[in-house]
């Protein structure tokens, strides 16, 4: 009956050596990750608990059926790799139980067709783990002219190609030595047996089997040595980056506690960084998908989110003392438009954005260091409630032969349209608002303005401004609490992400829609009735970031335009 003999042909000294060996590596490899998770300790807990469905969930999904990895197509070498990989790991582990658990109890787990079916398991993965390692070999190191090509991520590959093939090389030495029945079933076993090692006496089989099984499995166990401490760590780091992201809304940012009795502000020092942080951070695998998406490096500026986090690693690991102006470049926090693209395709979930808004917190509170148009536009936004300096009564004069009803205290409107200052003052976006009313009104739908409306100040928060942002909060949430309203409506996707994500955590809990939500209820209700023979051509769709990425809110304009007849609608890509 075909069985494994986990240790055929090794000596009993050498097996003991094997065992004792094992026990070391894993020694290390513990010791390496505890390392890991003492640095994640140092930092302030702002880690979130609870939740464990969705964090499981997302886990899954993530991490087991690599559902992020395989949005580009080169994500499918490493969704090869890592299955592969995981079967050659439970293959492995099926071995030990069969041999160290399972026979002494006069049992074996490992024989029959079950072994057959395992080696025959076995075989594909480690052909295909060979195929995509050396493919991707070939296209980080060949082809991607434009990355870094690591010299240690190279040697790691090679290493593992070598692990890989000498188990091969092992397995045709056994074959060539016994030739078994089952020999057709490890067919590249097979085939070395007879093109390499045909000829050769069985002594000199059976030495040159013993050197391989020794030089094999030690390289083994150096592999699970080494995993802490190479481009290997991110087998665990990812996953606990993942199971640890925060789950509240994307486009939130935490208010900064005794803001006015603080004496430092977000991020200049890695002492300063949280146990969440410094998880996101030790995930980084530097595959750059988060700069492959970054618009601002299209354009030309200095920002490249992986430096940006490699950085920010690199400097996790010199202490936490480090200043981390000497590993960040502050030019390129500067150009960051914090549109959450890096964010949406890295598989490590490191939120980049939020840490691009906390390190330039340290630069706005502390040292005052904006770019000029920024702050020209935070010292007019607070002076007139506006970024563009215009006066205040000029807020509404798109809506002087619109006839549009301001609220009044103790009146209950269905909705309370917030303008903003984009579509208030701006002369070409004024269209929008004045569009929005005649909507409005078109659906029968009692609203009403507000007087008091001024800025969010939400671009001068991502700037790192906070004070001015909290400030303009308090002030707008008072104001809206005097109305009564059911919804409150807005066309700005960032005024949508900061009244909906960012106000109830300053206590204005409002119901927050955005116009093409809107406008898509109505076209369904029947209320907002559609001209026919008006067909608008061919429309192209640009996803807002702020909706689209950071709220997730993508098919209610699709709806609403599919509802035109004679509409057709194109998608942008690369957007």
């Amino acid at each position: 009956m075909p069985v494994r003999e986990t240790f055929w042909n090794i000596p009993f000294e050498i097996q003991i050596g094997f065992y004792a060996a094992s026990v070391i590596a894993t020694l290390i490899f513990a010791w390496g990750v505890k390392l890991s998770f003492d640095l994640y300790a140092k930092g302030p807990k702002k880690r979130q608990g609870g939740n464990f469905a969705t964090r499981f969930k997302t886990l899954w999904q993530d991490i087991f059926l690599q559902r992020r990895i395989l949005k580009r197509p080169a994500g499918i070498l490493h969704a090869a790799i890592f299955f592969t990989f995981v079967l050659l790991f439970i293959g492995t582990a099926l071995a030990t139980l069969d041999w160290d658990l399972a026979k002494p109890l006069g049992l074996r787990l490992l024989a029959g067709k079950t072994y057959l079916i395992y080696k025959v398991v076995l075989e594909i993965a480690g052909v295909t783990a060979i195929a995509a390692v050396g493919l991707s070999l070939v296209r980080r190191f060949g082809l991607m002219t434009k990355r870094d090509k690591k010299p240690g991520i190279f040697c790691l590959m090679v290493f593992l190609l070598f692990i890989l093939i000498s188990g091969f090389f092992l397995e045709a030495l056994r074959v060539a030595a016994l030739n078994p029945d089952w020999a057709y079933l490890t067919p590249v076993g097979l085939f070395i047996a007879d093109t390499l090692l045909d000829g050769l006496s069985l002594d000199a089989l059976s030495t040159l089997h013993v050197w391989t099984w020794l030089i094999h499995g030690v390289a083994g166990l150096v592999c699970v040595a080494l995993i802490p401490f190479t481009f290997l760590e991110h087998v665990y780091k990812v996953p606990v980056s993942v199971f640890w992201r925060r789950l509240t809304a994307k486009g939130f940012l935490e208010i900064i506690p005794d803001m006015e009795e603080a004496e430092a502000f977000g991020l200049s020092k890695v002492s300063q960084m949280t146990d969440t942080q410094r998880i996101m951070v030790s995930a980084c695998t530097g595959c750059a998908r988060c700069t492959d998406v970054c618009p601002a490096l299209a354009a030309g500026a200095p920002l490249d989110p992986r430096r940006l986090v490699e950085g920010l690693k690199n400097a996790l690991a010199s202490g936490e003392d480090t200043n981390l102006e000497a590993f960040v470049s502050r030019e390129a926090l500067k150009t960051c438009s914090t549109c959450g693209a890096c964010y949406q395709a890295c598989p490590a979930r490191i939120d980049i954005p939020t840490l691009v808004v906390e390190l330039r917190r340290h630069l706005a509170l502390e040292e005052g260091d904006f770019d000029a148009g920024v702050r020209t536009a935070i010292e007019a936004s607070t002076s007139v409630g506006n970024p563009f300096g215009m006066a205040p009564s000029t807020r509404f004069d798109w809506a002087k032969d619109l006839d549009v009803p301001f609220a009044r205290e103790g009146d209950f409107y269905d909705i309370l349209f917030w303008v903003g200052c984009q579509a208030s003052l701006d002369t070409r976006a004024r269209d929008i608002a004045r569009a929005m009313v005649k909507i409005l009104r078109a659906a029968g739908v009692n609203f009403a303005v507000m007087a008091e409306e001024r800025c969010l100040e939400d671009f001068a928060r991502r700037a790192g401004e906070e004070y001015v942002f909290v400030t303009a909060a308090e002030e707008n949430i008072a104001n809206l609490k005097k109305y009564r309203f059911r919804h409150l409506l807005t066309t700005c996707p960032h005024c949508f992400n900061t009244l909906k994500n960012e106000y109830p955590a300053l206590g204005g809990d409002f119901s927050v829609v955005h116009h093409t939500t809107f406008i898509a209820q109505m076209i369904d209700s029947g209320r907002l009735k559609l001209k026919t023979g008006v067909p608008l051509g061919t429309i192209a769709i640009h996803d807002p970031c702020y909706l689209a990425r950071y709220n997730d809110s993508t098919g209610s304009i699709r709806k609403a335009l599919d509802a035109i007849d004679g509409t057709r609608r194109a998608e942008v890509t690369n957007r």
